[in-house]
């Protein structure tokens, strides 16, 4: 069996839910309204990180240890997690229907794409 890449592991280039230098995975719960913190390497739940919505889209940026997750209700916004405490750091209002954002760790900015305001939303560093 080939190694997963980004693209195989979420089906979407550039949507990184992995952050490959902790083999840290993210998934989100819209009916919880969670996000999940897998650690990679035992497949065991290591956190639970309540967001105040529906949570869809998740992207982490890598170099900075920061996790982007789009909650698309009760208002757009995005959760900004810290990897490195598991905890929401802010939250960025965007767009209305934030669903999938996408980071770029070169520059350490995050792109969301907000479905019903038919709009991208940029968050920099």
């Amino acid at each position: 069996m080939k190694e997963p890449t980004e693209r195989d592991s979420v089906g979407h280039a550039g949507w990184r839910p992995i952050n490959p230098q902790t083999d840290t995975i993210y998934v989100t719960s819209q009916g919880l309204q969670t996000v999940s913190v897998i650690n990679g390497r035992s497949n065991a739940v290591a956190a639970t990180i309540p967001v105040t919505g529906f949570a869809t889209g998740v992207a982490v940026n890598p170099r900075t240890s920061i996790v982007c997750v789009t909650v698309f209700e009760p208002e757009g916004t995005v959760a900004v997690i810290s990897a490195r405490t598991n905890t929401i750091v802010a939250t960025v209002p965007v767009g209305s229907f934030p669903f999938q954002v996408g980071t770029n760790p070169r520059t350490n900015t995050a792109y969301v794409t907000n479905a019903i305001s038919n709009t991208v939303s940029v968050l920099g560093s």
